[in-house]
This record gives structure tokens, C-alpha cells and sequence, in this order.
């Protein structure tokens, strides 16, 4: 994927949580991504993994994703809410 095209899915990911990120369900759903997330990582330490570059690959690559729409989420979830209009 090239810098370009991670930075339109990442852009998208962004557009389509913004509506999300109050929701209790979403919320539940991100914590959801955080244990898949730790889980791949420990399972990216086991033998079966560590031995196959291919598994290996697709561990790094799960562990990217994952760690890109939480830190999507992240960053929404913490910026200031914008004040209603005054119209």
C-alpha cells in the first residue's frame, strides 16, 4: 500500500467514526478491536508464527490495521467537541 492510499483509507476510516464516536455499542466495538489487537501481538510471538514469514507478515500487517483505526478513534474520541452554532 503506498503512502497515498493509506492516507485515503485512513481519511476514510476517520470520516466514518466521526458520527460513531459517542455511541456506546461503537465504544464496545473498539474495545473489542483493542483485544483483537493484543491478541494478535501475542500471537505473533508464538513458534507457528515466528517461523513462517508469511504468517509473520500478515500478523505485522493485522497489528498495523489495528493499531490505525484505534489510533483513529483515539484521536476523534479526544478532540473538543465543537460548540453549537449561535444561529
Amino acid at each position: 500500500m503506498t503512502a497515498k492510499q493509506r492516507e485515503a483509507r485512513d481519511r476514510r476510516i476517520r470520516e466514518a467514526m466521526t458520527s460513531l464516536v459517542g455511541n456506546e455499542n461503537f465504544r464496545m466495538f473498539m474495545e473489542s478491536i483493542r483485544d483483537a489487537r493484543e491478541t494478535t501481538i501475542r500471537d505473533a510471538y508464538s513458534d507457528a508464527v515466528v517461523s513462517n514469514q508469511r504468517m509473520s507478515m500478515a500478523a505485522a500487517g493485522a497489528i498495523r490495521t489495528y493499531s490505525d483505526i484505534i489510533d483513529s478513534y483515539d484521536e476523534l474520541a479526544s478532540a473538543p467537541t465543537p460548540a453549537p452554532s449561535a444561529e
